[in-house]
């Protein structure tokens, strides 16, 4: 799953402003009818100097993705950043 995915900036008031998030698949198994998805909100990512680094973390979580969601996944990982992004009700960017 890519590391990182661009988001359009959301405030999250008393926190900043988010411009990242950054998910990962926990608890799957082979044949499992559920997955937990950690996903996390950051402030901003540098990725030019070699090894990100990640700026202040505004906001996590971890989300379930079942059902149609979960079959579709397959090899392509963007089924699943796709389903975070639009629960969340957050734009690509």
């Amino acid at each position: 799953m890519a590391k990182y995915t661009q988001i359009e900036p959301i405030t999250i008031p008393t926190k900043g402003v988010g411009k990242y998030i950054t998910i990962d698949a926990q608890s799957f198994t082979l044949g499992a009818d559920a997955v937990n998805l950690y996903w996390r909100i950051l402030e901003n990512v540098e990725l030019n100097s070699g090894a990100p680094l990640e700026g202040k973390e505004l906001l996590n979580d971890t989300l379930i993705m079942a059902n149609e969601d979960l079959a579709s996944w397959g090899a392509d990982d963007n089924v699943a950043i796709d389903f975070v992004i639009n629960t969340l009700n957050l734009t690509k960017k």
